[in-house]
């Protein structure tokens, strides 16, 4: 290889390796002005009704998540056939608990309602609502 070739190939190199760090540059540039990025909040879906199945206190496990794991996000489900056990009886006693909780603690809720919320099977009818026609249910 002559001389010559070996100072060709160098600044080739050279002006492969600008254009990649210009790139590079104009790159972070652009992203810092014109892609915002937000700051990404996990939260939970907290169930009595898992919390039950698993042998917990409810209240003590919505204690435990929002003071000793720092919880301030949690999308809560209210079972239809826990508020409504029986026709036009309603018992919100543990909503009302929750929803408090969370507003003393700086907890923010998204409450999910209706017969379709989260959990398998995902609809929770009342026993005394299965039989009725699904219009009537609505």
């Amino acid at each position: 290889m002559s001389c010559s070739s070996t100072k060709i190939l160098f600044r080739r190199i050279i002006l492969g390796l600008g254009v990649l760090v210009l790139l590079g540059f104009v790159t972070f540039v652009v992203s810092r002005l014109f892609v915002q990025t937000k700051q990404i909040r996990y939260g939970i879906t907290f169930s009595t009704i898992y919390s039950k199945e698993l042998g917990l206190d409810y209240q003590q496990t919505f204690q435990h998540l929002v003071e000793e794991l720092g919880v301030r996000f949690v999308r809560l489900p209210v079972y239809w056939y826990e508020v409504e056990p029986e026709k036009n009886k309603f018992d919100w006693s543990k909503t009302d608990w929750l929803v408090k909780y969370a507003q003393d603690h700086g907890v923010k809720l998204t409450v999910v309602v209706g017969s379709k919320v989260p959990r398998w099977p995902e609809c929770f009818v009342p026993d005394w609502a299965r039989t009725m026609h699904i219009n009537d249910q609505q």
